[in-house]
């Protein structure tokens, strides 16, 4: 056992007999003047007068290894230097205990104690003193001083504890906070702090007669971006979107990001023109290409603005008028900014109201099937229907087609309704056949979530097997949109599986940005529908005319049919006929007909008269 793991005790005595009697009383091997018994857990120090004990003391304290007891003679009647010395002592060590050892028994108690600092940490003797007291003061004082510092020891560990759980509190709340304040992925404010920001700046917009102005963005057609690209690369778009932001606007100003593709501009400027220059800066300069693993990307955003006091004072409520007025930009089309107006929020009631009613206008048996006849040039002669889909509202009328699907996939409804869309029209056609009509192909648009589902086509296998149609007149139209999708092995596959239950595959809106040669060499198409817009521009300018005659040279090489969407004037069809387009398809024939015209003029056996 090392010195520095015994408990040490000084006698302070300028008798140094009695250092004798105590090293026998206590160490009785020992027989230097500062020794530890071998089998001893004291350690004895000696000292003649009171400045060597207090040097010995500090230097104890410098070692860090105090003394756990102190023996010290204190001659009768007291004198003032011995209890200075003391409380000397005390004031160097605190925890140290003392034993006075005195040749007059008789002085009183109350008066000594009363001159002492720490009356609870000593304990006065009679001269002579016995061996055996001195073996116990020393035991227990040695002991008491342990538990002081086992408990002391404990108190501290207990401490450091509670500071470490402390601290790690404070972090956990921190972060909590900033989790509740901030978005995880771009670090900008969130809704929750956009609020608070944005109740504060109205009211200092009234004390200061300033423009308030709340610019409310998002990136068109983001989700698409998002599932054709990858989640990764539609995160890093949202973060240089959200950098970009953050350089262009004022340091003044306030950028939060309050969804998926969403952001908010909160800045006040003196005057509503500013923030309608701002607002045109930022299209201009997010409209600059991407660059993300190797991926050059050109995005457009639609911006919906709302001022106060213009547009209202309260925090909700300029938020709400903003984002309607986003609303109304997308309908206008890509890269749209636009200011509230107050129909804008019963533009946005009436879609709510239109999406609650669409979760349940199949078990209602409000949606239905409109057909559109496809002719072949050649003969004149119906080829094929188109079915497209409509929802007659008990109030509302007719609701296009666009705004169901719109909101169909919003809500995630467009699996379903997809497959009844082709069980319908399927019913249909197996009907129109057993009453007499010969050999009618049926077009069914497919939609693209509906294809992306890992069982698509085993669900459309079944719907065919319950439906009992020859799948040779099943056609099944794909928008080029579809191609955006990166995992072009996966949609290879599963059109080759759909092509090997008998079923015709058709590219539709052909020529809108995503669909190249490679794709129409590689994937098994037997028709391509040229888009409309390409249709209207041939009797708009001789450039226009020249880029569909190239287009209907390109998909003829490839040995595809052509099948030109939109026709409505003899102009068109003279010129589709004289390029060898093979199906026409348009208003010049026959608008979109419910199922009862529809038979009704499919048993007519229509020529189209020109």
């Amino acid at each position: 056992m090392s010195n520095l793991s015994k408990e040490r005790i000084l006698i302070v005595d300028h008798n140094r007999s009695m250092h004798a009697y105590f090293r026998k009383t206590l160490l009785p091997l020992s027989t230097s003047p500062s020794e530890t018994h071998p089998a001893s857990s004291l350690h004895l120090s000696f000292a003649a007068d009171e400045k060597i004990a207090i040097k010995i003391i500090k230097q104890s304290i410098l070692d860090q290894h105090p003394y756990s007891l102190i023996f010290i003679d204190i001659p009768f009647p007291p004198k003032g230097e011995g209890i200075k010395t003391v409380n000397k002592i005390w004031k160097i060590d605190s925890n140290v205990q003392i034993v006075i050892y005195t040749s007059q028994p008789d002085y009183w108690w109350e008066h000594l104690s009363t001159r002492m600092d720490k009356a609870d940490q000593f304990l006065i003797l009679k001269k002579p003193i016995d061996i055996v007291e001195i073996r116990q003061l020393a035991s227990a004082f040695i002991k008491k001083c342990e538990l002081k510092k086992e408990t002391q020891h404990k108190v501290e560990c207990l401490e450091t504890l509670v500071n470490k759980r402390t601290e790690e509190l404070k972090k956990t709340s921190e972060a909590l906070l900033r989790q509740g304040s901030y978005d995880y992925l771009t670090g900008l404010p969130n809704r929750i702090l956009l609020s608070t920001y944005l109740k504060q700046a109205i009211l200092k917009n009234k004390d200061q007669g300033t423009c308030l102005g709340i610019l409310f963005l998002d990136i068109d057609n983001f989700k698409k971006i998002n599932d054709g690209l990858n989640s990764p690369i539609g995160d890093a778009i949202l973060k240089e979107t959200a950098y970009r932001l953050q350089k262009l606007i004022g340091k003044n100003d306030l950028l939060s990001r309050v969804g998926s593709d969403e952001f908010v501009i909160i800045t006040t400027q003196p005057h509503s023109d500013y923030i309608l220059s701002l607002a045109y800066h930022l299209s201009q300069k997010l409209s600059e290409p991407y660059y993300i693993e190797n991926h050059f990307l050109t995005l457009t955003f639609s911006i919906g603005i709302s001022f106060s006091p213009q547009h209202g004072n309260e925090a909700n409520m300029l938020l709400q008028n903003a984002s309607s007025a986003l609303s109304a930009a997308k309908e206008k089309g890509p890269n749209t900014c636009q200011i509230y107006r107050c129909e804008f929020n019963q533009r946005i009631l009436q879609h709510v109201e239109l999406e609650q009613a669409l979760a349940h206008a199949m078990d209602r048996h409000e949606l239905i099937l409109y057909y559109q006849p496809i002719l072949e040039i050649v003969t004149n002669k119906i080829f094929s229907v188109e079915a497209l889909l409509r929802w007659q509202h008990p109030t509302m009328g007719l609701i296009s087609p666009l705004s169901i699907l719109s909101i169909a996939e919003k809500m995630g409804l467009i699996v379903p309704i997809n497959n009844w869309v082709i069980r319908q029209a399927c019913l249909h056609t197996k009907n129109w056949l057993e009453k007499g009509i010969p050999d009618l192909r049926i077009a069914i648009n497919i939609a693209g979530q509906a294809f992306k589902k890992d069982n698509f086509v085993e669900t459309v296998e079944n719907i065919l097997n319950e439906t009992q149609i020859d799948t040779n007149l099943v056609e099944f139209e794909f928008n080029e949109g579809l191609f955006h999708i990166n995992d072009h092995d996966e949609i290879r596959k599963k059109m080759f599986e759909l092509k090997n239950l008998g079923i015709h595959l058709v590219l539709d809106n052909f020529g809108t940005g995503y669909v190249s040669l490679t794709h129409l060499k590689k994937l098994p198409f037997e028709k391509v529908k040229i888009d409309k817009s390409f249709v209207r521009s041939i009797s708009e300018s001789n450039e226009d005319a020249k880029v569909i005659e190239a287009i209907i040279a390109m998909i003829k090489k490839l040995d595809l049919i052509v099948v030109a969407e939109g026709v409505e004037t003899y102009g068109q069809l003279n010129f589709l006929r004289l390029h060898a387009s093979d199906q026409i398809q348009g208003y010049l024939f026959h608008h979109p007909l419910d199922e009862k015209h529809c038979f009704e003029l499919l048993q007519e056996k229509a020529l189209l008269k020109v």
